[in-house]
């Protein structure tokens, strides 16, 4: 009886994290928060949402679609993870050794909005899972923002 109920508990657990979540989605989850950012008198009222996990910039039937941002420098200012918030990832690589945060950076300052891929650790799943990022420049007067949201490519 006991392993029966930790498998329910396993699969209920870990099918949070099956959704697919569509490329679409990504898109519009980071336009609409760059639309929020735009039209709010204080771009941190937006960014202190994000750091609160609040929905929508972490879904609240999917945990895994959730919005995140960058300042130019590499440096998170805001994430669901609160403990990410404030720690730069300037020249720091996934698992492949791919710098996919500089490339989101970058792309974003050059050429406004783009997709990075990177390799992460898939909650739910074996092994690591290569991963897209939709990336969008997004200022606020002289402030640039970067926002980012990612999807499992399978």
């Amino acid at each position: 009886m006991r392993s029966l109920l930790f498998l329910m508990c396993l699969l209920v657990s870990s099918s949070a994290f099956s959704v697919k979540i569509t490329k679409q989605e990504v898109v519009d989850l980071v336009e609409k928060t760059c639309a929020e950012i735009q039209k709010t008198a204080n771009y941190q009222d937006v960014l202190n949402k994000i750091t609160a996990a609040e929905h929508p910039y972490k879904d609240k039937d999917n945990p895994a679609k959730y919005v995140f941002a960058y300042d130019d420098k590499v440096n998170i200012i805001a994430h669901p993870k609160k403990n990410l918030v404030g720690k730069n990832y300037h020249n720091k690589p996934d698992v492949r050794g791919n710098k996919f945060r500089d490339s989101i950076v970058n792309g974003a300052l050059k050429n406004g909005t783009g997709w990075a891929e990177y390799y992460y650790k898939k909650p739910g799943a074996v092994g690591i899972k290569k991963k897209n990022a939709y990336y969008k420049l997004c200022s606020k007067g002289d402030v640039k923002i970067i926002l980012a949201s990612g999807r499992y490519a399978e």
